[in-house]
Parts: C-alpha cells; sequence; structure tokens
C-alpha cells in the first residue's frame, strides 16, 4: 500500500515539475513575442514612407508600339536621402514585353562578385513576365542622394499582341526596399506604399478617340491636301503591319525631322 502511494506521490511530483516548465517555456515565448511585435510597431511608427508610383498612371498602347514608363519616388521625410532602392514589378507577358530598363539621376546597378549587374536582362523579364532592379549611390556622389519626391528608373513596354483589352503594371513589394539615411539604424529602411499603372492596349485600326465617333470624310474640292491619292504608297505604313492608320501618323510626329541612321 505504502509503495502504491509513493508511486502516486513520484507521478504528481513529475506531473507539476513538467507542467511548471512548460507554463516557463510558454511564457518566455509570448514575451519574446510582444517584445518584438512592440519593436516593429515602434519601428513603423518612427520610420518614413517612401510612395512609389508608375507615370504615366494611365495611357495608351497600340500594337507593336512602344510606351516608355518612369518610376517615381516620393519619400515622406525630405531631410533623408535615399542611398539604396530594390524595385520589382510585374506585367502580362502575353500582353506587353519589357524593351529596356534603366536608373535616373545618380543611381547606378550594382554588380554581383561575378560581374553581374544586379537587374533583371530583358529575356528573363519577358520570360517571368517580372522585372527588378537595384539602385543605389556611389560612394563618391552620396551628397548628391536624392530626398522628396524624385525619379528612380524608367522602363520601356511593348505592346505584343494584337487586340483592345487593358493590363496592368504591379509592383511585388514583398520584394522591395528603400534605405535612407537616417541616423537612427533601426529607421532606415522605410515603409512602402505603390500604386500600379494601367495600360489600355488598341489592336490594329483602333484609336485612342475619347468620343469613339468615325471621322467625317473630306471633300476633296475642301483641302488640297485631302485630295484622294489614285494608289496608296506603302511607304506611310511605318510600322508595317499591313494597315495604314492613326499609329502610323503618330510614329511619324514623334520621329519627324530626325536623321536616319
Amino acid at each position: 500500500m505504502n509503495n502504491k502511494s509513493n508511486s502516486i506521490s513520484f507521478r504528481s511530483k513529475y506531473f507539476w515539475v513538467f507542467s511548471l516548465i512548460a507554463f516557463l517555456l510558454v511564457s518566455i515565448f509570448v514575451a519574446a513575442y510582444m517584445v518584438q511585435r512592440s519593436r516593429e510597431t515602434r519601428k513603423s511608427a518612427a520610420a518614413g514612407t517612401a510612395s512609389i508610383t508608375i507615370s504615366p498612371q494611365s495611357s495608351n498602347l497600340g500594337y507593336g508600339q512602344n510606351n516608355t514608363y518612369t518610376v517615381k519616388v516620393n519619400s515622406s521625410n525630405t531631410s533623408e536621402k535615399i542611398l539604396f532602392i530594390r524595385l520589382d514589378l510585374t506585367f502580362d507577358k502575353n500582353l506587353v514585353n519589357l524593351v529596356s530598363l534603366e536608373p535616373l539621376g545618380s543611381f547606378i546597378i550594382p554588380e554581383r562578385s561575378n560581374g553581374n549587374k544586379l537587374v533583371s536582362s530583358v529575356e528573363e523579364a519577358n520570360t517571368s513576365g517580372a522585372f527588378y532592379i537595384v539602385l543605389t549611390m556611389p560612394q563618391d556622389k552620396l551628397s548628391q542622394a536624392p530626398s522628396g519626391s524624385f525619379d528612380a528608373a524608367r522602363f520601356t513596354l511593348k505592346s505584343v499582341k494584337n487586340e483592345s483589352g487593358s493590363t496592368k503594371v504591379n509592383f511585388n513589394t514583398n520584394n522591395m526596399q528603400v534605405v535612407s539615411n537616417n541616423q537612427n539604424e533601426n529607421d532606415r529602411e522605410l515603409n512602402i506604399q505603390v500604386q500600379s499603372a494601367d495600360i489600355t492596349l488598341l489592336s490594329t485600326g483602333s484609336t485612342a478617340s475619347p468620343s469613339g465617333s468615325a471621322r467625317p470624310s473630306v471633300s476633296p474640292s475642301a483641302s488640297p491636301t485631302a485630295t484622294p491619292l489614285p494608289s496608296v504608297d506603302p511607304r506611310a505604313d511605318i510600322d508595317q503591319n499591313g494597315v495604314i492608320n492613326l499609329l502610323d501618323y503618330i510614329i511619324l510626329l514623334e520621329n519627324f525631322g530626325r536623321k536616319v541612321q
């Protein structure tokens, strides 16, 4: 009887010991979590905010045509200089393709140890439907680091599908970072707010006219320039898509006066 009582007492002691250890471990974990959350809250409140947008915010893009976009950064703390930026953007590779990507201002693209730059190649971007670029200030130009509102990078997209519709260029904030020269090391990384860009795709023969109404025909006698030609000059098909339309005229206006290389 005594042996049975001793066995129960022994088990009871171990039960309370294990319960106490478990309680202490849980308490330590909860305390550590609360401290970390408190630090993150203080950092979020103290660190500045970088608003990142794409200009133009909305645009029209004809089939086979290029549009150039600028990534703009607006830091809430104008006294801080921005020293490091990592941008990550996504797009529908079936509708548009990346043509070029470059830094602006005094920013440069750093290199890996193997000499490759920290930026997506055009081929990589158009295969994955995403591209990134890392921007830093060179050591000898830290005094020229921008603050407040500035242009960070520029990229060009091309429409690759002949259909009307719409698409977006979005930011992937999980892979983005903006770092300033804040004296407090914990507040150097800024919070990020972004706004995507909308692109209206125009198929061959469609126009970006707000009214959508057809142009009235012009009588040949109304103006000498409106006299119909006996045949269509194939040189007027500037984008060589088989159709002479408003897009050819726009290309002509944008390149009028330039020398042909």
